[in-house]
């Protein structure tokens, strides 16, 4: 459905990234690294963000790091209709509350439907493994670290959402 409203791929991208949960942050290259696109086009959608009021950016170190814009008037809406176009709260019931071994989640785009995602949760090597496909569209897998970094060499739109910092979960 978003796909039909917004026709860039990496704007679509980058919705998802900050907006499923309101802590993420990342910089123009790892950006482009975990969408697979080039630095120019990100850097654009970057900008067009930026004009909208959607992204903050602060400077750490040498880098400018982004933000979703939580205080922004259509923060709450732009939060739900990105969770529901991914299926996050269907998500969330059935696998975030179900395992505390959980240090990460990505978003992969699926090879044969680009308009798809497949869930990628990352665990320690010795926690359980989890692999569950339900009605083709929502499509959860359970890797270690080093699979997820094989997948974003593919040049694989992977890229990560959620994280577990602390011992606490941020959902």
């Amino acid at each position: 459905m978003l796909e039909h409203l917004i026709t860039s791929k990496t704007r679509i991208r980058m919705l998802i990234k900050f907006f499923t949960h309101e802590g993420t942050e990342a910089y123009l290259r790892e950006l482009a690294a975990e969408f697979g696109d080039s630095t120019n086009a990100v850097r654009v959608e970057l900008n067009r963000f930026m004009n909208a009021g959607l992204l903050c950016r602060t400077n750490v170190k040498n880098r400018k790091v982004y933000r979703a814009n939580t205080t922004h008037p259509f923060f709450a809406d732009i939060q739900y209709m990105v969770r529901r176009y991914i299926g996050w709260y269907m998500f969330q019931q059935l696998y975030v509350q179900e395992d505390p071994g959980m240090k990460a989640i990505y978003l992969c785009e699926k090879k044969d439907k680009p308009d798809d995602y497949a869930y990628i949760i990352v665990q320690d090597s010795d926690s359980k493994a989890l692999s569950h496909e339900k009605d083709d569209s929502f499509c959860v897998k359970t890797l270690t670290s080093t699979e997820v970094e094989k997948l974003q060499k593919e040049n694989r739109p992977c890229f990560r959402i959620w994280t577990k910092q602390n011992d606490t979960v941020i959902c």
